[in-house]
Parts: C-alpha cells; structure tokens; sequence
C-alpha cells in the first residue's frame, strides 16, 4: 500500500511513500513513473498528473508503476492546485504585504496636507493574480485600523467582493488630518488568500497648519490687541492734521508647517471710528509659506486734531486667529503756525487794546517841558510752533491822530523763532500839551492776528 502526505512548510507539496510491499507484486527495478488520476468529482482545473503534472491528492483513485519496484521508494512532487493569489498597487508599484515603510512612490504616503482646510486621496488597485477567485471577505471590504484611523477614509470601496483570476478592482483612501505632524493608520483587507489573509500595509500623512504672528518694529503684536505703542508702530505718535503723514511697516509671518493663505478683500482691511484716517498703502502678498513673511504698510493723514484710532483686520486661514486684529491711533495736530504776542513792562498788550495803561507801558505819562521825550521798551513774543515773520515795512509802524508825537527808535528782528521774542522801542516827545495818542500796528504772519494793533 502507500499513502500521501502533506510537506509541511512546503504548499503546494505530496510526499508519495510506499510504506511497505504489501499489496505491490514481487519484482526488481527503479521507480521510472507514477500516475495519478483523479475521480470523475475533481473540480475544473485538476487533471490527471505524472511527477510533474497539475493535480491534488484528495481525488487520488490508481497508481500505476512500471516497472515494479523490489524496495519501498520515496517521491516528492508537486501539486498545483487552483487558488487565489491578492495583490496591491499604487501608483503602479506593489505594496508588500505587511509594508511598514510609507512611500510616495506607491501611494502609501500622503504627503502635506492643511488641518483647516486640506484632503488628498489616493486610488489603490487589488490584483488577482492566481487562477482562482479572490474573494474579499471583509465587511467592509477595506478597512483601516491604527492610531491615527480616523484621519484617513476609504470613501470608495472595492465595486465587488469576488476578483477573478487576472481581473482587479480599485479603492480611494482620502487623508484629512485632524491634527499636525505625523499621522499613520494601517489599511487591512480581509480575503481567501491562504497565506496573505488579512493583506495588511501602512499608510500615513502629514497634517500641516499655518501659525500667523504679527510684528511692528520687530516686536510681536498680540492678536487681538487693544493698547497701542509706539514700540510695536502700533502708535503713530503725531502728524499735521490734514497735510501731514506718518507710515509704518508691519509684518505677517507664518510661524506654523503650511502655508498661511490671507483670505481678505483686501488682505489687511481698516475699520473703526477714524478708518479714514488710516490707509493701507502696500497690501501683503499671500500665501505665505512656512516660516516665510510678507509685509504691509499704513499711511496715517489724520482728518482733525486730537486722538484717532482704527482697527487693522487680517482674514487668514489659521483655524484660531481668524481675523488676526489690533488696534492702532494716532494725534492729529494742527499746522505749525506761529502766535504773536506783545508785551511792555512783562505785561500782556492785547491784540486790539484800545485802552492805554501805564501797567503794560502803553501810557507814557508825562513829558516834561515840550519838547521833552520818554520812551518805552515793548516785547514781541512767539508763542506759536512756526516763525513769527514781521512783514511790514518797517516791521513796527505808528499811526493815528498824534503819530508824529510818537516814533520806533529801535525796530525789532525779524523772524522771531517758536518760544522766541525780540523788543523795539518807541520814544514819546509831544508837540503840544495835552493828552496825545496814536496806534502801535505790527503786520505779520499770524493767520488771526495779522496786524497786531493797540
């Protein structure tokens, strides 16, 4: 008799061994051939084999042997039997089952892609590559298991569960990160591959986020900040209301892994009570990639004096400081301009007096014996933030009823700086008795005080 048995570790593999003589007739020499014919129930694809012919023994029914052997003999022979053979593609390349080692070359690794906003997906293609169906035996067909599971998604699965020898099908994994940085998951089809069940390959991809800083003069401006310095340009200290102008340089950076994308109509827009005050000169340019920077600047022309403040606005794509905003002032000052005022005996002459007295110097008293004199020292101040220019010719000129009693013996300079002053003076010597006046008319460039008369 004989009897068949399996190689382990061998698939696909008989062993043939005549155990002993019984039943075998008596003769002498080799072994030179076995066959092996299979029952009328085989399946379609199992045949009738020698030593190397297709076949499996289940179907076993002779043994013929030529010429007869003498002595037990052992042979090994291969058996082919019909069965699946699962393959994985992507991009064209094979993915090994039990691949750990991610790659862009097959598909298996993502690359970058936005937490906020971002998804790639990849297409993979099942093979069959035996002679039997490939049966997908999992539900669902492809899964994914692993750390980062939920960031990846088989959003469209094998057409069909069963494969036909040499046929394929294809399925899409879509990666949206949740998260920055590294994220890994394993994809697992379950099938009747006898020794690739479940067919197992990593996949991973990198979940990137834009980080949005602000500076002024290189100092961060907070988000949200409502204090405005002249540290960070925030504070655009003073201008000349209307004809005056101070810009600032501001920078956007991009402190995160994907690019930052400024989303605004404008990029950098002004809002708030005195908007129109502040203007954007030079937008920023976008996107911005990581660790890269762009710049913008704001002109400020204030519209009136005293404090103006607006609010800078950045629409952007970093999930938590959307809009990036803070706010900015700055003081608006009237023009330069200067102010006159006039003095005598450190007293105040208004502009106008039509009252003389001898506390301000501008009653002389009186002259002894016509034709005696007195004369009086008067101060012209600048009390302005401009030149004081002293335009009439001369700078102090003396008119009215008695101007000859009265004349300027020594004229004052002229321009007179801010916080400056220069004197003249005018000598009295009447011609006749009696009271005697005249007026004091100084012609200069003070918008509203032009001539200083009294």
């Amino acid at each position: 008799g004989f009897s068949l048995v399996k190689n382990v570790g061998t698939a696909g593999q008989v062993r043939v061994s005549f155990a002993s003589a019984e039943g075998i007739p008596s003769g002498s020499g080799a072994l030179i051939n076995i066959l092996l014919t299979v029952k009328a129930d085989a399946p379609a694809g199992v045949s009738n084999l020698t030593l190397s012919q297709a076949g499996t023994e289940p179907y076993l029914q002779d043994v013929n042997y030529t010429p007869i052997p003498t002595t037990p003999v052992n042979g090994t022979f291969t058996v082919n039997v019909p069965a699946p053979e699962i393959n994985v593609q992507g991009n064209g390349v094979n993915i090994p089952n039990g691949d750990t080692s991610p790659s862009a070359t097959d598909g298996t690794d993502f690359g970058s892609v936005n937490v906020a906003s971002g998804t790639v997906a990849h297409t993979f293609t099942m093979q069959n590559l035996g002679d039997a169906n490939l049966n997908l035996t999992g539900s669902p067909r492809v899964s994914i298991i692993g750390t980062h599971a939920a960031d990846f998604t088989v959003t469209t699965q094998p057409a069909t569960a069963t494969i036909a020898p040499g046929a394929s099908t294809t399925f899409v994994v879509t990666f949206n990160p949740s998260a920055a940085g590294l994220r890994s998951t394993t994809v697992s089809i379950a099938n009747n591959d006898s020794d690739e069940n479940p067919y197992t390959f990593t996949i991973q991809g990198t979940g990137t986020a834009p980080e949005i800083n602000v500076q002024g003069n290189g100092v961060n401006i907070p988000d949200g900040d409502t204090t405005p310095s002249t540290a960070d340009g925030t504070d655009f200290g003073n201008a000349i209301v209307a004809t005056g102008s101070v810009t600032h340089i501001f920078t956007i950076q991009n402190l995160g892994t994907g690019n930052l994308n400024l989303t605004g109509t404008p990029k950098v827009a002004i809002s708030g009570t005195n908007a129109a005050d502040f203007t954007v000169t030079s937008q920023p340019s976008s996107p911005v990639a990581p660790s890269g920077s762009t710049t913008f600047e704001i002109r400020f022309t204030p519209g009136a004096t005293g404090l103006r403040t607006a609010s800078v606005s950045i629409a952007n794509n970093d999930s938590d400081e959307n809009p990036y905003n803070f706010t900015i002032q700055g003081t608006g000052q009237a023009a330069p301009a200067p102010e006159i005022n006039v003095q005598g005996n450190g007293v105040n002459i208004p502009n106008g007096d039509t009252t003389p007295s001898t506390a301000d110097g501008t009653d002389f008293g009186n002259a002894v014996d016509v034709p005696g004199s007195v004369t009086h020292t008067f101060t012209i101040q600048n009390l302005g933030t401009a030149d004081l220019n002293l335009t009439g010719t001369p700078r102090v000129v003396i008119s009215g009823a008695h101007a000859t009693d009265f004349a300027v013996t020594s004229q004052p300079s002229s321009p007179v700086v801010p916080g400056g002053s220069t004197t003249f003076q005018v000598t009295f010597q009447p011609i006749e008795r009696g009271l005697r006046t005249a007026t004091v008319s100084i012609a200069n460039n003070d918008a509203d005080e032009n001539p200083y008369t009294f």
